[in-house]
């Protein structure tokens, strides 16, 4: 009798365990879509008071600059926009950067792509290609 008195505890300590390991397993899938539910929420409440920008502006540097004109232009030019590196890259009147693509060694026609990026906060203010 002495030994079922000491199991017991130990028998519902591993149940009770148990269970919640299986109802953590279970609520995952829950837990997901109330954190994306929290993140729809606070980012529809953002101000855009609530938001800070870096004094140097988020695309502080040249380099930045024809990063966020490459990702803007492979989706829409496709792979062959890397046959017009090295990109090139001006800040204008330090608020904007004009961004172009570089005609190659091989160029017989058509031309390159150019992006307008506000510096200040990197908004896409104009994407093209010449023809």
């Amino acid at each position: 009798m002495g030994n079922l008195v000491r199991t017991k505890p130990i028998a519902i300590f591993i149940g009770i365990s148990l269970c919640l390991f299986i109802t953590s397993i279970l609520a995952n899938d829950s837990d997901q879509s109330n954190f994306d539910e929290y993140a729809e929420r606070f980012f529809n409440e953002l101000l855009e008071e609530d938001c800070h920008f870096p004094e140097e502006g988020v695309v502080p540097d040249e380099e930045t600059a024809k990063k966020i004109a490459e990702a803007v232009w492979i989706p829409i030019y496709g792979e062959s926009i890397h046959d017009e590196k090295p990109l090139k890259a001006k800040l204008m009147d330090d608020s904007t950067w004009m961004v172009h693509g570089n005609f190659g060694d091989d160029y017989s026609e058509g031309g390159v792509a150019y992006a307008k990026i506000r510096k200040s906060d990197g908004k896409i203010i104009c994407i093209t290609h010449g023809m």
